[in-house]
């Protein structure tokens, strides 16, 4: 009778109000925007994709074009057709929905998590996040919801920076932009947020004169070092 009790109550402290909650809003998001629908350049990345794992060759032509042939160019976003293509070679088109569905709900974990929001915050977050991803959830799993991921993921790593003074979490950077930079265009969108952030933070180390009255100059040389890097 004790050990059932125990699991008994073991099971009531795991289901809380607040896990079963964001459980209801992760299975809304996750049926609402996991889509079916083909996306309309989704032929033409699976073409790339196929060239690559295939024959190993990086394009540098258009070379599917009927009206520009051979015309100067290269895909800037070859992990992704790469990925697309050996996902839908073996599991079909239905794994691509299941990760678009996936892929939302983590960008919008980690861009409400660190704030501990209540109930009513986390649904209108989730409903305005719902709102302004669905046009980019209707056709399918687009290159263009990485643009988002990577963005939510710099985010969170600035956060944990400010809250946390973890300087080193700003060595991820470099990584986070060498993924972005092979994945989709939209990686001047990062430099210019980056570039703001350290300029930001450099200037307050050098102008908080607490910290510089507290901190040698070695240490704040090393700090700015580690932003900028």
């Amino acid at each position: 009778f004790m050990r059932k009790n125990n699991i008994y109550l073991k099971i009531k402290s795991f289901f809380t109000f607040d896990r079963i909650t964001s459980g209801i809003i992760y299975v809304m998001l996750f049926s609402y925007l996991s889509n079916t629908v083909i996306d309309p350049d989704f032929g033409w990345h699976l073409v790339y994709g196929e060239k690559l794992i295939k024959q190993h060759q990086f394009i540098f032509n258009d070379i599917f074009s009927w009206t520009m042939p051979g015309y100067p160019w290269f895909n800037i976003s070859w992990i992704y057709d790469a990925g697309v293509y050996w996902l839908f070679s073996h599991y079909g088109f239905a794994i691509l929905s299941v990760i678009e569905g996936f892929l939302f709900c983590f960008i919008y974990y980690i861009s409400v998590r660190p704030y501990r929001l209540s109930f009513p915050g986390k649904m209108l977050v989730a409903y305005l996040f719902t709102f302004f991803m669905s046009n980019l959830a209707g056709p399918g799993l687009r290159v263009q919801i990485f643009e988002i991921l990577n963005i939510a993921i710099l985010n969170l790593l600035i956060y944990k920076i400010d809250k946390y003074k973890n300087y080193t979490l700003a060595l991820l950077f470099p990584l986070l932009m060498v993924f972005w930079v092979n994945i989709h265009g939209s990686f001047i969108i990062g430099l210019y947020l980056m570039g703001i952030y350290i300029t930001a933070k450099i200037i307050s180390l050098w102008l908080d004169k607490k910290k510089i009255e507290k901190s040698c100059p070695g240490q704040i040389l090393k700090q700015s070092v580690i932003y900028f890097l």
